[in-house]
């Protein structure tokens, strides 16, 4: 039986700080044959100039150079060039630990997945793993998602059969929970869904990442992201779509959490919007995940104006302080 080769995508964006680090972690992978995809997205740094120096080094790295569109576009770029039976992820900024394709395909292959998802390692002093892996098929891998399980948040730390990844593909011009509609959408296939409780993945937090940037109308998506979800879940799952109601209340709540901090009066309208969704259909809530249950009783109790008064106050008061 041949060894199937496995292609390790990395969208990358002025990421010369840091991608040697994550293209040597790919490089280096236990598992053999790999191919490492580096999808270089209309970078203005050195990106693309030391990644083609790696190139010439090892004949199973690519580049590919594109205008600049987003991660979303860059990662469908990488899987529509990709020529592995399976694909993996990678940002920029992070590694993978290097046995972490070996793990996962070991697992995938003896579960018989489709998907097999590892965990991320983000501190030295996070808990050690257990090695447990636990298989979910079918509406029980669908909802993980549903019900936003940890599992189902990022995109990377997991290993995805090609045609269940390529038949997903990413919402290109989304600039949060993209991660978490791709996988929903692979949960979407009627799949089976391998989770392994070992660490395969280092990530690491890079000031100015997308992630640690304020609110802005961008990130509105978030709400247009969850409506598409629970519309795709009433058409094919339709048993399913009591529970869908908990994908767009969670995507509220994670929308006020943000706007707590926001100044301005830019956003009243969808702020009023969440808190509408959210008094109508707060009974729906399915406590997982990282929109904590306190945050939900807070909400429960009509506390988020006093909340956003009371964070309006203290940067008020920092900035006195300041003079």
């Amino acid at each position: 039986m041949s060894t199937p080769l496995v292609s390790i995508i990395i969208p990358a964006y002025n990421a010369a700080a840091f991608i040697r680090r994550a293209v040597e972690s790919a490089l280096a992978q236990t598992w053999q044959p790999v191919e490492v995809i580096v999808v270089n997205d209309g970078s203005t740094d050195d990106t693309a100039a030391l990644v083609q120096s790696l190139c010439a080094q090892h004949p199973q790295l690519r580049l590919i150079s594109t205008e600049n569109g987003g991660v979303s576009r860059a990662r469908n770029t990488g899987m529509d060039a990709s020529r592995g039976e399976y694909l993996t992820f990678l940002d920029a900024d992070d590694v993978l630990l290097p046995n972490a394709v070996e793990l996962l395909l070991t697992h995938l292959l003896a579960c018989r997945a489709d998907l097999c998802s590892g965990l991320c390692r983000d501190h030295p002093t996070d808990p050690p793993d257990s090695g447990l892996c636990r298989v979910y098929k079918g509406a029980d891998a669908l909802m993980l998602s549903l019900r936003d399980q940890r599992e189902c948040y990022t995109v990377n730390a997991k290993l995805y059969r090609r045609e269940i990844a390529c038949k997903a593909r990413f919402p290109e011009g989304a600039v949060a929970h993209e991660d978490s509609f791709f996988v929903f959408l692979c949960l979407m296939q009627d799949i089976t869904f391998a989770s392994l409780e070992r660490y395969v993945y280092r990530h690491y937090t890079v000031a100015g990442s997308a992630s640690l940037s304020g609110f802005n109308e961008k990130k509105l998506c978030i709400l247009d992201l969850a409506e598409r979800k629970q519309a795709l879940v009433q058409q094919q799952w339709p048993a399913l779509a009591p529970y869908a109601v908990n994908v767009r209340l969670k995507a509220c709540m994670v929308v006020l959490l943000l706007l707590l901090q926001e100044p301005s009066h830019r956003f009243r309208t969808a702020e009023k919007t969440c808190l509408r969704y959210f008094y109508a259909h707060k009974d729906a809530y399915l406590p997982a995940g990282d929109t904590p249950e306190a945050w939900y009783c807070l909400l429960c109790r009509h506390g988020y104006y006093p909340r956003k008064l009371a964070a309006r106050l203290s940067r008020t008061a920092r900035q006195l302080l300041r003079r």
